[in-house]
C-alpha cells in the first residue's frame, strides 16, 4: 500500500517469487509498504517512504525478504463458569516504539500493527507467526456476548492497569487461560421533546467509537439494550440524524433501567469547499476530527457534493472540530459553529515536486537566550502518530 491506499497483492510461487503492483506518480509524498505473512514464520513489513529519506527511484526493481521463524503460542478461552468458548476473535496488538525512521525491514507485532486469530470449537487458539521479540505484545477480546478483556504475559515492560498478566511459559506451552466474564444488562429510552421514542439513534459506551462491541442503536420503541454494560462510571454517548448529540454519565452497580434521554432538535451545519481560485472542490472527505477533547462526544463523516457544499442536521450547537482532505490538497482543520449560514473552507493545492516541505527553527533557554544544543523534536501526523528526531 501507499499512504494507506491499497495498490494489491500477490502469491509466491514454488520458488518464493511473487509479482506486485509498481507504484506510480509518487509525487511529493510516498509510503510504500509491503506486507508479508506465512503460517510458522513471523509476520514482516518493509518500506520505502520520506520518512526514510528514500526518493522513489531508491525503490528496487526486485528485493529479497527474509521471513525468521515464529514463535508459536496458544492457550484456551473460557467464561468465569469454565465453559469453553468457540468462535473469539482475539487480537494481538504490538507495542509501537517510536523515535525517528523505522528500519527497512520489521515484524509486523514489532511495527505498532496487530495480527488475528480465533478460538476453536473447542474453545482453543494458536498463532504461531510471532517474531523473536514478543514480549510487549498485548492479546485483546471483543465481543458483545462478554465484556472486553485485554491480557499480556508476565515479561511484558509496558503493561497497563486493567491487564491481566499470565505467565509467558504458559504462552509458548499452549496452555494461558484467558478468562471473559460477562457484566450486567442494562436498558433505557431515547425520547424527542415530546416523549416519542427516537428509533435509530446510535448510542456508544465511554466514547469508543472505533469498536462494534460498544455501539447500540435504538429500535422502534426507542429502547437500546446492552446485555454486557461495565461496572462503574459509564458514559453513554447518543446520536440520531436531525437531533442533537447527548453524553449522559451513569453509575452500573448491577442490572438497570436508566433513566430516559431527550434529544433536542439537531443545528444543521453547513460549509462549501473551495480551492485558491475560489471554484468549489467536490469529493472532499469532511470528518470530526481531533482537538482538545480526549473523549469524544460524537462521530461524523461525509462528502461535498458537486457544489464543494456540506450539511450536517444533526450537529451541537458548540464549535464543531472539522477535518478536511482531498487527495492533491493540503489537509485543513476548521473549527465551525452550526449557526445557519454557510461556512466558506479553502484547501490549498499541494504541488508535485520530488522534494517535501522543509521546516527549521531555534530552540532557546527560556532564562539566558542561549540556544540549546542538543533536545529532541517531536512531529505529529494527522493521524495522531508521532515521530521523534
Amino acid at each position: 500500500m501507499n499512504l494507506g491506499r491499497p495498490l494489491g497483492e500477490g502469491v509466491t510461487d514454488g520458488e518464493g517469487h511473487c509479482d506486485l503492483p509498481q507504484l506510480t506518480n509518487a509525487g511529493k509524498d510516498f509510503y510504500l509498504k509491503l506486507r508479508s505473512e506465512y503460517n510458522g514464520y513471523a509476520s514482516m513489513n518493509v518500506s520505502w517512504s520520506r520518512f526514510q529519506r528514500d526518493e522513489p527511484e531508491d525503490i528496487p526493481g526486485t528485493f529479497e525478504l527474509k521471513l525468521p521463524q515464529g514463535i508459536r503460542i496458544g492457550g484456551l478461552i473460557t467464561d468465569e463458569n469454565g465453559h469453553r468458548l468457540p468462535s473469539i476473535p482475539l487480537w494481538i496488538q504490538s507495542y509501537y516504539r517510536s523515535g525517528g525512521p523505522p528500519p527497512r525491514t520489521r515484524p509486523v507485532l514489532n511495527d505498532g500493527s496487530s495480527e488475528q486469530t480465533s478460538s476453536d470449537l473447542e474453545g482453543r487458539w494458536s498463532f504461531d507467526r510471532l517474531p523473536p521479540d514478543w514480549d510487549d505484545v498485548v492479546f485483546k477480546l471483543r465481543s458483545r456476548d462478554f465484556l472486553p478483556a485485554e491480557y499480556v504475559c508476565d515479561a511484558n515492560h509496558y503493561s497497563m492497569t486493567g491487564q491481566v498478566t499470565m505467565p509467558k511459559a504458559d504462552l509458548l506451552a499452549l496452555r494461558a487461560l484467558i478468562v471473559l466474564r460477562h457484566g450486567p444488562p442494562i436498558s433505557g429510552v431515547v425520547l424527542d421533546q415530546n416523549q416519542n421514542p427516537i428509533p435509530g439513534v446510535r448510542v456508544v459506551q465511554n466514547s469508543n467509537w472505533s469498536d462494534d462491541y460498544a455501539s447500540f442503536k435504538t429500535g422502534t420503541d426507542g429502547v437500546y439494550r446492552i446485555q454486557n454494560a461495565p461496572t462503574g462510571a459509564l458514559t453513554l454517548s447518543f446520536q440520531a440524524d436531525n437531533y442533537s448529540p447527548l453524553t449522559a454519565s451513569f453509575v452500573i452497580a448491577g442490572p438497570a433501567s436508566n433513566p430516559p434521554v431527550i434529544l433536542a432538535p439537531g443545528h444543521p451545519l453547513r460549509g462549501r469547499v473551495l480551492d485558491p481560485a475560489g471554484q468549489p472542490l467536490e469529493g472532499v472527505t469532511v470528518s470530526t476530527g481531533p482537538g482538545s477533547d480526549p473523549d469524544p462526544k460524537f462521530q461524523w463523516r461525509t462528502m461535498t457534493d458537486v457544489n464543494g457544499s456540506f450539511l450536517w442536521n444533526g450537529a451541537p450547537d458548540t464549535p464543531v472540530n472539522l477535518t478536511f482532505t482531498k487527495l492533491g490538497f493540503r489537509q485543513e482543520r476548521a473549527s465551525i459553529t452550526a449557526n445557519g449560514n454557510e461556512q466558506t473552507v479553502t484547501l490549498e493545492r499541494v504541488e508535485e515536486s520530488g522534494e517535501g516541505i522543509r521546516i527549521q527553527g531555534q530552540v532557546l533557554d527560556a532564562a539566558t537566550g542561549q540556544p540549546i544544543p542538543a533536545f529532541k523534536f517531536s512531529l505529529n501526523e494527522n493521524w495522531g502518530q508521532s515521530y521523534q528526531f
